[in-house]
């Protein structure tokens, strides 16, 4: 008995965790490499410019591209788009700009789907 309810506690604990996080577990059949928190980070030295406007950050051009170097799937691109339109959710029209801009200011191609809060991520198929 001690081992099913130490399993629904752990059940109910990671379902808390996946909550209060606002990560979206993936389906298990999805191969995605590329993980909303993973992306946050990779992109964290461009968050200030999104934000706040002002000079690129050094760092941030080489973040941009090692995100497009890792959306080799198109779960990783579909998993990407999703968390892109989750964050950008409630931005504002001016950051939403900025990160619309990212790619082109630094010189690299355009990410293979917008960055709106209103694409439908489902449709990438490339």
């Amino acid at each position: 008995m001690a081992v099913v309810g130490n399993r629904k506690q752990l059940m109910s604990l990671l379902l808390l965790c996946v909550i209060t996080s606002g990560v979206v577990i993936p389906p298990l059949w999805a191969e995605a490499q590329v993980t909303c928190p993973g992306l946050v980070n990779t992109l964290l030295p461009c968050a200030n410019y999104v934000l706040n406007g002002g000079d690129i950050p050094a760092t941030c051009c080489p973040a941009v591209k090692k995100v497009e170097d890792s959306l080799k799937t198109k779960q990783d691109r579909q998993s990407a788009c999703q968390c892109v339109k989750e964050t950008f959710a409630k931005a504002k029209p001016d950051q939403l700009k900025r990160a619309q801009d990212l790619p082109a200011n630094c010189h690299l191609p355009a990410l293979p789907f917008p960055i709106s809060p209103n694409v439908d991520c489902s449709s990438i198929s490339k």
